[in-house]
């Protein structure tokens, strides 16, 4: 699943069914932390090339793809990985991703 934060600042979802991965895709000169804060997904920086998601969020914006069980359940591994390696918060509600240049 990719997070892509384009120039303009506009965020979308890309490869919602992937669940193998998460990262951002800053597009340009975006300011990545800005808008994803504007756009509900939390926008807080971690340490280096990394951003804080919104769990809750995410899984809104993939609200297709959420209906479904299987990748519903899918995501809980996700997440439940994230968790494992120290990349979510102590609460759960927020995840850890990698910030890539396009």
């Amino acid at each position: 699943m990719i997070v892509v934060v384009s120039e303009s600042g506009s965020v979308e979802i890309q490869d919602a069914s992937d669940l193998k991965g998460l990262a951002i895709r800053r597009c340009g000169s975006a300011d990545v932390t800005s808008s994803l804060a504007a756009a509900g997904l939390g926008g807080s920086p971690a340490e280096g090339d990394h951003d804080w998601l919104s769990i809750e969020a995410l899984r809104a914006l993939c609200a297709p793809e959420a209906a479904d069980s299987e990748w519903d359940e899918q995501c809980s591994k996700m997440i439940d990985f994230a968790s494992m390696h120290g990349w979510t918060t102590i609460d759960e509600r927020l995840v850890k991703a990698h910030v890539t240049l396009e």
